[in-house]
């Protein structure tokens, strides 16, 4: 996560597909989507967060990469709490399984544009 916070803005994140999709984020992620650092969200929450198409795109590009074991890189628009809209980049990179090799999570960075 240090690494991911030496780019002014740009902030760490997690989702655990194992766990029920469960988000984990750095403080920079909670500031791009206008939450107080700790706030529990749920990823249907955050999702919805995300201005049309940019979110339809989103789940797609997702499913491909979940599906093919690959990463991705999408530019989108965020809509944070509190109205108002932004430009978003999401990187984000497969975990996999050690025994088995099956995606359970993704993991990267989201940064302003």
């Amino acid at each position: 996560m240090d690494g991911a916070e030496q780019e002014p803005g740009a902030g760490y994140w997690r989702c655990d597909i194992a766990e029920d999709d469960q988000l984990t984020w750095s403080e920079n992620v909670y500031a791009l989507f206008g939450l107080p650092a700790g706030t529990p969200v749920m990823r249907d929450w955050a999702v919805e967060r995300y201005a049309e198409p940019s979110r339809t795109i989103l789940e797609r590009v997702r499913e491909f990469a979940l599906n093919r074991k690959l990463g991705f890189i999408l530019d989108a628009e965020l809509c944070p709490e509190g109205g108002g809209s932004c430009w978003i980049r999401v990187i984000a990179v497969p975990i996999l399984a050690k025994d088995s090799g099956r995606v359970v999570g993704l993991h990267g960075l989201k940064r302003p544009l």
